[in-house]
């Protein structure tokens, strides 16, 4: 992931052969969040990344707890300093070890959402450059 990140940093730094500047060369993806079946709120979680280098392999549990909500490391539950703000939207959002959390709807009182940050990437990873001259 960093790897890519670094790859499109690169190739936004120069030209494309008709003079224009470059563009992301990778597209990857592959955090995704699974809810509790047991939630009875509206809530959506959706990730993105802020900081490819600060992204760790390790999922973690958001969980809600009237409007506070705890982030755990997983598998050792060790709580996560996340950090709470608005997205450009106003939306509430979390941001911790290089993601940022947007949370939509409403939770309510113990719901919970596993957020897998780097579990699909390797397989979602795509050359977005079709043009040679790119």
């Amino acid at each position: 992931m960093v790897l890519t990140d670094k790859f499109n940093q690169q190739h936004h730094a120069g030209f494309d052969l008709n003079g224009k500047a470059g563009s992301d060369f990778f597209s990857f993806s592959g955090s995704h969040v699974v809810d509790n079946i047991h939630n009875t709120g509206s809530t959506s979680l959706s990730v993105s990344y802020s900081d490819t280098k600060k992204v760790k392999a390790q999922d973690y549990r958001v969980e809600f707890y009237g409007s506070n909500c705890q982030v755990s490391r997983l598998p050792d539950n060790v709580r996560v300093n996340a950090t709470a703000g608005a997205d450009a939207d106003g939306k509430p959002m979390l941001s911790f070890d290089g993601l940022q959390v947007s949370i939509k709807g409403n939770a309510q009182n113990k719901d919970s959402f596993i957020v897998k940050p780097v579990s699909d990437v390797a397989g979602r990873l795509k050359v977005v450059i079709s043009d040679p001259s790119k």
